[in-house]
């Protein structure tokens, strides 16, 4: 998350280059390595409780809904960047606030970490990325 928006904000820069936009890929695999192997847990561990389909739909509400108004408040900070990659600035931005509801969601995560689970995480992130880069890109242009 603290990555990610670091990117953020160094992409708004016209004289940072592009490849900001990988310092946040490192934390990115290791928290999907992490989550991984969480899920080795059920199968180790007797009378765990994996989450189904049917109890991930908290966690896809509780990421999206929390990602909203954190994208919104980035992207309102970093329109005033002069940025020269307006979708991949967002994109990270995305990244941002995604990650930093996916964090506060382990502080309280009901269930242990399935298959299932990560995916939906996984997927909720992703969904935020792009609609960050399909709806914010705008907003961090010049």
């Amino acid at each position: 998350m603290v990555l990610a928006a670091v990117a953020a904000f160094q992409l708004s820069l016209p004289d940072r280059g592009p490849l900001w936009g990988l310092l946040p890929l490192p934390p990115a695999l290791l928290w999907i390595g992490a989550s991984g192997a969480g899920c080795l847990r059920t199968w180790l561990v007797p009378g765990t409780h994996p989450a189904d389909l049917n109890d991930t739909k908290d966690c896809l509400a509780f990421i999206l809904a929390l990602s909203v108004p954190l994208s919104v408040l980035l992207l309102g900070m970093l329109r005033r960047g002069y940025t020269l990659r307006p979708g991949l600035t967002a994109a990270v931005a995305g990244l941002a606030s995604a990650a930093a509801a996916a964090t506060l969601l382990g502080f309280f995560h009901p269930y242990d970490a399935s298959v299932t689970d990560v995916a939906v995480h996984v997927a909720a992130v992703a969904l935020v990325i792009i609609s960050n880069r399909a709806l914010g890109g705008g907003c961090c242009r010049p």
